[in-house]
C-alpha cells in the first residue's frame, strides 16, 4: 500500500508514518510540506491514499479540488486540525472521501483509513455530532450570500489578525486584491468590520 502524507508539520508525518507501519503490511510512504509539493505528489505517482491536512502554510480547497480532479481514484482523507462545520462541507464537496478530527486518537485514524479504503466515507465521531447542516446542500453562509473558496480562505486569514500585507505575502496575491477580497466579504456576510468577521468565524467555529 502507498501512502501520501501532506502535512506542514515533519513531527506529525513522522508520527503517522510510525503509527500505520505497525497497523498495517508493506505500506510505503511519500511525503509534502506543503500545498504545491501534495499536488506534484499526487499527480505524480499512483498512491492508495492521501493524508491531507488543509491548514498548511500554503493549503486551501483547491489542492484537494486538484488532486480530486485529476486523480478522482485515489481518495483522500482529510486529518485537520480545523473542525468547523464550514470546513467540513467544504472538503467534501471537494471531494474529500473523509474527514477526520486532528485531536481524534490513533484507533480513529486506523478506523477511517480503513474505511475511506474500503470505499465508504468517515466523519469524525465528534464532527457527526456537531453537524448542523446537510453535507448534500450547496455550503453557504446562514447570514448571507455563499463565499468562495478564496474568499473563505482570505476570511479566515483576517479573522486570525494578520495584516492585508501579511495576507497578500502568504496568498501571494496583490494587497490590493487582498482588499478587494476584504470588501466582497463583507458585503457577502452582511458585516461592517474585521472586528464583526472575526466574531462571525468564532461563532461559526471555524478557528479556535
Amino acid at each position: 500500500m502507498r501512502i501520501l502524507l501532506a502535512d506542514n508539520h515533519a513531527i506529525v508525518r513522522v508520527a503517522f508514518k510510525r503509527l500505520l507501519e505497525q497497523s498495517f503490511e508493506a505500506v510505503e510512504f511519500g511525503e509534502a510540506e506543503d500545498g504545491q509539493q501534495a499536488i506534484s505528489a499526487a499527480l505524480a505517482q499512483p498512491w492508495d491514499l492521501v493524508l491531507l491536512e488543509i491548514a498548511m502554510s500554503d493549503g486551501s480547497m483547491e489542492v484537494l479540488k486538484t488532486i480530486h480532479e485529476q486523480r478522482p481514484g485515489i481518495p483522500v482523507l482529510v486529518v485537520s486540525m480545523h473542525v468547523g462545520q464550514s470546513f467540513l462541507t467544504r472538503a467534501i464537496q471537494a471531494g474529500a472521501a473523509g474527514y477526520l478530527d486532528k485531536a481524534g486518537t490513533s484507533h480513529d485514524l486506523i478506523t477511517a483509513i480503513k474505511q475511506v479504503l474500503s470505499g465508504r466515507r468517515y466523519i469524525s465521531p465528534r464532527l457527526v455530532e456537531q453537524r448542523e447542516v446537510d453535507l448534500n446542500e450547496t455550503t453557504s453562509d446562514r447570514k448571507g450570500k455563499p463565499l468562495s473558496d478564496r474568499e473563505f480562505e482570505v476570511m479566515l486569514q483576517i479573522a486570525s489578525g494578520k495584516t492585508v500585507g501579511e495576507i497578500a505575502r502568504k496568498l501571494e496575491l496583490s494587497g490590493a486584491s487582498i482588499t478587494t477580497y476584504r470588501r466582497r466579504i463583507l458585503d457577502k456576510l452582511r458585516l461592517s468590520t474585521n472586528a464583526d468577521l472575526m466574531r462571525h468565524v468564532m461563532r461559526q467555529k471555524m478557528i479556535a
